[in-house]
């Protein structure tokens, strides 16, 4: 079984706040990529800057990566700024997950923004995965490793 581990959690420093604890873990299953999510994102006191269409995928585009997680149905999503990110990359291009479930969040490292389902409030709790058939870890063009990402905006 193969491995690939994401990590999105927030800074700690006595200057911020949580805002984000997201454990993303990706692994090889039989023929299968999956990816699970879980945690929160608080929006509390937030307000959207930017608006797009959001679905579970991997997705490298010029000006930077992006993986998105849970409901592999397209839905309209809010973004909010403040994330900042280790270099994380994928050598594919955009391929969109088979299946999904849970709630659809994604990280764009393009514009250091976290995007979930419009008109969402508060603290959300993440339990979600996307599914890949018939793709591997390499065939996705994922590099293995850990990422961590900040949102501290």
């Amino acid at each position: 079984m193969k491995y690939f581990g994401l990590l999105f959690l927030v800074g700690s420093n006595l200057a911020l706040s949580i805002h984000a604890s997201v454990i993303i873990d990706v692994r090889e299953v039989g023929s299968d990529v999956v990816a699970t999510a879980t945690g929160t994102l608080d929006l509390s006191g937030r307000s959207p800057v930017y608006g797009k269409s959001i679905y579970g995928r991997f997705s490298s585009l010029s000006g930077g990566d992006r993986v998105s997680i849970g409901s592999s149905t397209s839905v309209s999503g809010s973004g909010y700024t403040g994330l900042s990110a280790t270099t994380f990359e994928f050598a594919s291009k955009s391929t969109a997950a088979t299946s999904g479930s849970g709630l659809i969040f994604e990280l764009d490292q393009a514009t250091d923004v976290v995007y979930v389902p419009s008109g969402s409030t508060g603290v959300l709790t993440i339990n979600s995965s996307s599914t890949w058939s018939g793709y591997s870890i390499s065939s996705l063009g994922l590099i293995p490793g850990t990422y961590q990402w900040d949102w501290t905006g």
